[in-house]
């Protein structure tokens, strides 16, 4: 988050809260009570699958004669994990009104790399069995090139991909009291809610063509690279409102709370796919390397960059659900601890877009899925409540 974005949220939580505490200050009786919840949170919506490594195994036989092949996927997929993090909360609370500052923060991200090469041919008196790995990425089955220094005679794959979210959340409410006495107490909140999403989602695939003697006695070198690299950011600004109780029975408290709001978000995805064949002389399998000569461009000996990017910015509205359930135990005079359990449901969030490499002809914009899904936060951890 930028510093200028950190001060916007400070002063929008801190102007909030002093605007709504006014009535409850100004009453004859109040209280302040300060809530931390230490927490393990988890997404689930972020999870991606982007890829898969595709085996094909093919057997001939000679007698009888017979070719059997199987075919294999193995899934790349990448799993947000869980992560530590703190919820903080400020109310402060009068006869019939009382006002607050809440927030929260998720940090999580994941990655997964992987080499992958096919084996040679294994022939014997009865049968030939072959082996041939490649990579489906980008919705396209990337194929091993040629590389005579590999005893399959194919070139290795290897795949590399990482995805990140960052979440935050700031929330200014009003209290109304519904209902209070000494074991019941309802309440109303009116308020209204800050939000930040970003996400962003790399994948790359790189792999090794050599041809031994392409351009004699010298030979072909190209290492090839395709990757990709997308993000999908919001803030937004909306209203919130819900409910909160409170039963209260000698030094146990149970708290929940539900509230709805809607937000009004600048959305922005951007995607860049890049397709590399840095093609050069190499006097030997270790080098030295040269590029290309003039001479040789006829007969393909150049390097070639293709960049595919695109941008869309939308506006967007995204509900989001926060359910909070707290248990705690007086300790002492001011100070309760226990368990504390929130989940944040968020609709319609968008999603950092999928770079498709057979619509990449089909024209500009259209080699991108600009898609939106639902983000579920669940977290559940210990929580130290402080009255004073």
């Amino acid at each position: 988050m930028s510093n200028k974005k950190r001060h916007a949220a400070s002063l929008i939580g801190a102007a909030t809260f002093w605007l709504l505490a006014g009535p409850a200050a100004g009453q004859t009786t109040g209280s302040w009570e300060f809530q931390l919840d230490l927490l393990r949170m988890d997404v689930k919506g972020a999870d991606t699958h982007t890829g898969d490594v595709v085996r094909l195994t093919e057997a001939q036989t000679l007698n009888p004669p017979q070719i059997s092949d199987r075919v294999t996927h193995t899934p790349i997929d990448l799993d947000m994990d869980a992560k530590n993090t703190i919820r903080a909360e400020l109310k402060h609370r009068g006869q019939t009104w009382g006002a607050g500052v809440s927030g929260w923060y998720l940090r999580t991200d994941d990655s997964e790399s992987g080499h992958v090469s096919s084996a040679p041919a294994a022939v014997s008196s009865s049968a030939i069995t072959s082996e041939f790995n490649s990579v489906l990425m980008w919705n396209e089955l990337v194929s091993p090139t040629r590389n005579d220094l590999e005893a399959s005679g194919l070139s290795p794959l290897d795949y590399q991909v990482s995805g990140r979210l960052r979440t935050f959340t700031l929330d200014g409410f009003a209290l109304a009291s519904l209902v209070s006495n000494d074991t019941i107490r309802l309440e109303l909140i009116l308020g209204g809610k800050l939000a930040r999403v970003r996400s962003g989602q790399d994948q790359d695939l790189k792999l090794r063509a050599f041809i031994l003697n392409a351009f004699r006695p010298q030979h072909l070198n190209n290492d090839i690279e395709l990757s990709s690299t997308a993000e999908a950011n919001f803030t937004g600004l909306g209203p919130m409102i819900g409910w909160a109780a409170r039963a209260t029975w000698r030094r146990l408290r149970f708290d929940a709370s539900v509230t709805e709001s809607a937000i009004y978000a600048s959305a922005k995805q951007t995607g860049l796919f890049s397709d590399v064949d840095d093609i050069r002389v190499a006097q030997s399998p270790t080098g030295p390397f040269a590029t290309c000569p003039t001479a040789l461009a006829a007969l393909g000996c150049f390097s070639v960059r293709s960049d595919w990017n695109f941008e869309k910015s939308t506006k967007s509205v995204i509900p989001v659900t926060d359910l909070q359930l707290r248990f705690l135990v007086d300790v002492a005079r001011n100070v309760a601890v226990g368990a504390s359990s929130f989940t944040s449901i968020w609709t319609n969030v968008p999603a950092p877009p999928a770079f498709t490499m057979t619509h990449a002809e089909a024209g500009p914009g259209l080699d991108w899925d600009f898609g939106s899904r639902s983000l579920r936060f669940g977290s559940a951890g210990l929580i130290v409540n402080f009255r004073f």
